[in-house]
């Protein structure tokens, strides 16, 4: 198995990152006060990964992202947001994946995010170096706090 870096970052709307790109080194420290965007960056990228991988469905749960409860949509969403989706792009050795997701319709669930361009994805699923064919493994640190029983 091959291993594949991850370049560069890019983020629309997304929590507190309405508009952020970021080139990534071998080794990358997040760093920074609290509520400055180190977990949403995280993930961010664990909700790119699930979204590649479940793009047949055309719709990603916002509560179970590798065992990280994002929330409801509307709450992902940056603050002031002008466009009604999110963004979240990923270079892979220079080959740009992207996912862009939109509020559900009223009528479906309001813990779901709709993938809006699965098409696209379903076209590059099968190319070398994109998020589908990447097996992420993350690490969580545990945290004392409210839990949903």
């Amino acid at each position: 198995m091959s291993i594949v870096k991850i370049d560069q970052i890019s983020l629309k709307n997304f929590k507190c990152h309405k508009d952020l790109q970021i080139d990534l080194a071998k080794l990358n420290i997040l760093t920074g006060s609290n509520a400055s965007g180190k977990s949403s960056l995280i993930q961010a990228i664990l909700l790119a990964f699930k979204s590649w991988h479940e793009y047949e469905r055309k719709m990603i749960n916002t509560n179970d992202v590798y065992g990280v409860n994002l929330g409801i949509p509307i709450n992902i969403f940056s603050e002031d947001f002008d466009e009604k989706n999110i963004q979240l792009g990923m270079s892979l050795e220079g080959k740009i994946n992207k996912v862009v997701l939109g509020l559900p319709e009223e009528d479906e669930s309001e813990i779901f995010f709709s993938i809006l361009n699965s098409e696209e994805i379903a076209v590059h699923a099968g190319e070398p170096n994109n998020l589908k064919n990447m097996q992420i493994f993350f690490l969580n640190a545990e945290r004392q706090g409210p839990r949903v029983v």
